[in-house]
Order: structure tokens, then C-alpha cells, then sequence
């Protein structure tokens, strides 16, 4: 019987260019070894690496606060020790994201453009008052705000930490649809019932008839509206959540119809 005991010097522990430290730019980091042959593999999730973690083939990009920890592994050597390297980024911010037009108070749908400074910068955005992140929704075209809307937004680029978060708040208040008149403005033989409506969501309608221009004081109108001689309507269409909608006006012009005398002609 033969017992061998084989105690393999251990292999050169990797050793990373620029060494660990403080950097306010992206890194590129190297990782090399002094055992000949060795391979090295590497962890950037704080876990001890083996043999199945991540291979160490090109420079890492570290873009963030990162530790790396590595060991090198090569025949007729026992496994390195484990090399770790913390590198702690204070990468400028990019810039915020700027809005146009501004946030305010809008009586028409608004299509808001987001830009940013930062070269590069890719912008992320919320709709629904969450912070954004970039999981969020990745902006790429004119972002149409048809109701009351607040925009959170960031930039992100390579080079550059996330950020601040950007924030617009739109107010949009559309006026109410102006009121139609059934039978349409025109000249007229016979008086006419003329109705008033609006296609706005359950709508107070006011209308005046001696030329004035109406108001919530006005007459308010709850049914067809008779017509009897040459008459301009005037009227407006409020509703909750809306402005008052534009001044409609009709002009309903009444004409006798001439008489026709028949009868036999004198000779």
C-alpha cells in the first residue's frame, strides 16, 4: 500500500490594473495572473468564484460600484487564493430631462417633447407618479397628454450616474362642445321650433335671443326654442370638467310667403 499526498503550490492569486479605488469615470479593468497558463474566473455579485463562474476573457466594464472577486486556476497548481477589488464609481450625473412646452395649466391636448444635454442620454418616464427607472418606459416620440398628467422622467448615458428625476405636471381643461341648432341658421317661410345640443358629456346649455352674448345668467335653454319672426340665437354649452365652450350663433331669418290672387280678368 501507497498513500500519496500531493500539496500542489497554489497558484498565483490575479491582480487587477487600475487597483481597486474611487474613480469618477467608467473603468476598464484588467486581470492578469504570474502563474503561466493559469485561467482566471471572476464574480461581480459579491459571491466566491470556481471553475463555473464567469471565464475572464477581455477588460471589464465597470459602470457602477463593483467588486470583483477572482481566482486563477492552472495545471499542477492548487487554486489561488480569492483576489477581490471594490471599485466605487462617483460618476457625474447626466443631466435631467428638460420638457417643452413647460408644465401648466392647457386648455387644449398638449404632445410634450422631452430633450436632454447629456450626449447620448436615453430617457425613461412615468405616467402614473412612480419614480422612473430604466425599466420603466423608454421615451422615443412626442408623449400626447389629453387629461390631468404628471411626467417623471430621467437620463441615462454611459459615462454618466442616472439623473435627477425630472417632473411636469400638465393641467388640461378642454372647453365643452359648442351647441348645434336643428334646423340650421337660414331664411325661413314659417316659424320654426329650433333645438339646441352639445355632444358634451351631460351639458347645460344657455342662449339669449336679442343679440347679447350668453352667459351661466343667460336663459338656459330646456327645450325647443320657437322662432316667429327674424330672431339671432346666441348660445353656449357648459359641463363639469370642461371650460365653457365657444358662443355659438345662429341667425333664423322668417319671410312671408307673398299671396297669389286668382280669379277671372276684366275685359
Amino acid at each position: 500500500s501507497a498513500t500519496y499526498v500531493i500539496n500542489l503550490p497554489p497558484a498565483a492569486a490575479p491582480a487587477f490594473n487600475p487597483a481597486a479605488g474611487t474613480y469618477t469615470s467608467v473603468q476598464k479593468v484588467k486581470i492578469t495572473d504570474a502563474t503561466t497558463g493559469a485561467t482566471i474566473y471572476y464574480t461581480l455579485d459579491g459571491s466566491t468564484p470556481t471553475t463555473v463562474s464567469a471565464r475572464y476573457t477581455a477588460a471589464i466594464t465597470i459602470g457602477q460600484t463593483t467588486t470583483i472577486n477572482a481566482i486563477a486556476v492552472t495545471s499542477g497548481f492548487s487554486n489561488s487564493s480569492v483576489a477581490s477589488a471594490t471599485y466605487t464609481l462617483n460618476l457625474p450625473p447626466a443631466a435631467a430631462p428638460v420638457f417643452t412646452p413647460a408644465a401648466g395649466s392647457y386648455t387644449t391636448i398638449q404632445k410634450v417633447k422631452l430633450t436632454d444635454s447629456t450626449t447620448g442620454a436615453s430617457i425613461y418616464y412615468t405616467l402614473d407618479g412612480s419614480t422612473p427607472t430604466t425599466s420603466s418606459a423608454k421615451y422615443t416620440a412626442a408623449i400626447t397628454v389629453s387629461q390631468n398628467t404628471t411626467i417623471n422622467a430621467i437620463a441615462v448615458a454611459t459615462g454618466y450616474s442616472s439623473s435627477s428625476v425630472a417632473s411636469a405636471t400638465y393641467i388640461i381643461t378642454l372647453p365643452t362642445a359648442a351647441p348645434t341648432f336643428t334646423p340650421a341658421a337660414g331664411t325661413y317661410g314659417q316659424a320654426q321650433m329650433v333645438t339646441l345640443a352639445s355632444v358634451a358629456p351631460n351639458p347645460t346649455i344657455y342662449y339669449t335671443t336679442d343679440g347679447s352674448t350668453p352667459s351661466e345668467s343667460s336663459t338656459q335653454y330646456t327645450g325647443p326654442i320657437a322662432v316667429s319672426a327674424t330672431t339671432t340665437i346666441k348660445a353656449i354649452a357648459t359641463a363639469i370638467g370642461f371650460t365653457d365652450s365657444p358662443v355659438a350663433s345662429a341667425k333664423f331669418t322668417l319671410v312671408s310667403s307673398p299671396r297669389v290672387l286668382t280669379g277671372l280678368a276684366s275685359g
